[in-house]
């Protein structure tokens, strides 16, 4: 997929305005130099070393520049802002593994979950091999591992009698959204089984569907 970003120009250098959580999501944050600048949550990689790391995460991203260049023929004002520093901002971190599949880490260096994809297509399930969502980025799959806060879960039998068990695998599904939790839940109680959507940050379970009914 394509994503558009800003290269500005005076007549001594240019540089290549990129939000952080790019740099932080591709994992090449302490790689950009404070030749570079930064402004709020946008960093402003200078175009002879810092660009080049950053165009190269991208394509191992299967994410194309459409680069839209404005050049002034006076000095740019970028020369006044902060010099970039890297900044510890908690976020997730990407690790390349293969073709097609990234490691994703927290932001205690543990393992949180895998991404598969290409093209604009990206899955992200845990290291456990739970489904959580599509992203259409790279860093937009790896951040809903980071961030869900909603778990639905699937079984074949009533969880409070375990009548009907037959050792059928438990489905799952993760989203930050509570709205698009309880879509997913209702779907899977109308196709014939028990759900009930967890709170992943307080381990509640907060609702519970019976196959083809209403709320429990």
């Amino acid at each position: 997929m394509k994503q558009v970003f800003h290269f500005y120009a005076d007549p001594g250098h240019g540089w290549l305005a990129v939000k952080k959580h790019y740099l932080h999501c591709f994992g090449i944050a302490s790689q950009i130099t404070p030749y570079s600048y930064q402004r709020g949550d946008t960093a402003y990689l200078e175009e002879d070393c810092d660009l080049s790391i950053f165009l190269a995460a991208l394509k191992e991203a299967d994410i194309e520049a459409d680069i839209r260049s404005h050049h002034t023929d006076r000095q740019s004002r970028i020369r006044g802002y902060n010099s970039y520093r890297c900044q510890d901002t908690g976020m997730c971190k990407i690790e390349k593994v293969s073709e097609g599949l990234w490691l994703v880490r927290n932001e205690k260096n543990e393992r949180i979950g895998e991404v598969f994809g290409i093209k604009g297509k990206f899955q992200a399930q845990t290291m456990t091999g739970v489904f959580v969502a599509n992203g259409r980025t790279l860093c937009l799959a790896a951040k809903l591992l980071d961030s869900a806060q909603y778990h639905v879960v699937a079984i074949v039998h009533d969880p409070r009698t375990n009548e009907g068990m037959k050792d059928v695998p438990t489905m799952g599904y993760y989203n930050e959204s509570r709205d698009i939790a309880l879509i997913q839940a209702r779907r899977w109680a109308n196709d014939g089984y028990w759900t009930t959507v967890y709170n992943t940050v307080s381990g509640e379970a907060l609702y519970d569907f019976p196959p083809y009914g209403g709320v429990q």
